[in-house]
């Protein structure tokens, strides 16, 4: 959810848990578009999250709801409740959904407790699962569009990565939601594929969200973005995806090395030379 600077929309998390019958337990933090809240019924412990109007337009809030509420997939998180609320005046109206509570953390988190890598196992295990979830959203004609360390958490139990925050889906069988003369698509610049960062958005399809879970791999094994290097800027390594440079050479050997052959096919410039179907990505992450 990003760093905690305090509630903006307490009073709201507040009015829904009087109306819902949950009890509020705290704030845990807040992200671009919406802030999270601890709250629970009876023994269930769950994340209460409401969307800022003033941040998110209506629409693809209503997208959002509407794409995880088809969602069925352990690898996504599950929804239990969702809806709308006006304020005191009838001048704002906030829509909020319930899901369950990932108390293990982010794999930002995870990332930092670990010193800033993966082993290679956990890799392989992280791509296998978070597969099922592009796969999951494929058969949906889901797009995630967002998939990066923080957009992924864990259970309690650690017993795998969780996707969340579906605030930028683009749904395949509605209009795009893009204006078709915006210089990038929504997206996290440092984890986006180049259809996105250059809004070519007839090329979005599951193998945008590929691309993202490719860099998020790489990201785990060496702290750093595939065209990263010494003494190159974020920006002008956003930009040699941007200008779709081929795959690194040593992205592409390391790789092959250890095990993570299916990496750089991922990260292919062309969503055409990317896995073309779910179940070749889900056989590159097989434990050997």
């Amino acid at each position: 959810m990003g760093p905690v600077t305090g509630p903006e929309l307490e009073w709201v998390a507040a009015k829904i848990c009087r109306l819902r019958s949950y009890e509020y337990i705290s704030f845990i933090g807040k992200g671009a578009f919406k802030e999270a809240f601890w709250v629970a019924r009876g023994s269930d412990n769950l994340a209460l999250k409401i969307i800022d109007p003033l941040k998110q337009e209506h629409l693809r809030t209503e997208r959002e709801i509407a794409a995880i509420t088809r969602c069925d997939c352990p690898s996504i998180a599950r929804l239990y409740d969702h809806g709308s609320i006006e304020s005191g005046d009838g001048r704002q109206c906030f829509f909020f959904t319930v899901e369950e509570l990932l108390r293990g953390g982010t794999l930002t988190d995870k990332l930092a407790r670990a010193g800033g890598t993966l082993t290679v196992p956990e890799i392989l295990k992280l791509g296998s699962d978070l597969s099922k979830a592009i796969h999951h959203l494929q058969q949906l004609r889901l797009v995630h569009r967002d998939i990066k360390p923080d957009n992924i958490l864990f259970r309690a139990n650690d017993d795998g990565p969780v996707l969340v925050d579906l605030g930028l889906v683009r749904d395949l069988s509605l209009s795009s939601l893009t204006v078709s003369w915006a210089m990038r698509g929504p997206c996290t610049p440092f984890f986006a594929c180049p259809e996105q960062l250059n809004n070519d958005k007839y090329l979005i399809s599951w193998k945008s969200d590929q691309y993202s879970l490719g860099v998020v791999l790489w990201f785990c094994l060496t702290g750093e973005h595939p065209y990263q290097r010494v003494g190159i800027s974020n920006e002008d390594t956003i930009n040699a995806v941007v200008e779709r440079q081929p795959v690194p050479a040593t992205v592409v050997e390391q790789s092959r090395e250890l095990g993570l052959w299916g990496v750089p096919i991922m990260l292919e410039p062309w969503p055409i030379r990317r896995f073309q179907e779910p179940s070749e990505m889900l056989t590159a992450f097989e434990m050997r």
